[in-house]
């Protein structure tokens, strides 16, 4: 890597907890991902009401990395959840927020997705059928720091 890639990559870092800051994600885990420049972690429990920070197994680390280096992009924040289908069931899904090397949308995310719109570019990966996983735009809720994915 040359030093105008450790620039960018520092960039994106920069705007990841920007975004970290506007989400209201808890201090620790901006400290955390500052220093260690590692994603957080979090899995929900929908039906129980339950949202706690876990660390990552080696099998997402390697899928979050593997992702990353694929779409030029870092995660900064990865939620373990639920989905759910039309007909009432469940799948097992990765919402994974991140930014990406194209700066001209910096702004644009920041005051209309986060802070007009309560919303936060994703990419949600389904576990069980891959062909349903998507980029989009997820509506998100803040739970003392913790994010959850309520799309």
């Amino acid at each position: 890597m040359n030093n105008a890639d450790n620039l960018k990559k520092d960039y994106i870092y920069k705007e990841a907890i920007e975004r970290m800051e506007l989400l209201g994600i808890n201090n620790e885990h901006r400290r955390l991902f500052t220093t260690n420049k590692k994603f957080i972690k979090t899995a929900v429990d929908h039906d129980k009401k339950i949202i706690r920070k876990m660390e990552a197994t080696y099998e997402e680390t390697q899928m979050v990395q593997k992702w990353e280096k694929e779409n030029n992009s870092i995660v900064y924040y990865l939620i373990q959840d639920n989905g759910l289908w039309p007909d009432g069931c469940t799948f097992l899904r990765y919402t994974l927020l991140y930014v990406d090397a194209c700066t001209k949308d910096y702004k644009m995310v920041k005051e209309d997705c986060i802070l007009k719109y309560g919303t936060v570019p994703a990419y949600i990966i389904n576990i069980e059928d891959s062909r349903y996983s998507e980029y989009g735009e997820i509506l998100f809720m803040n739970v003392n720091g913790f994010l959850a994915n309520i799309s």
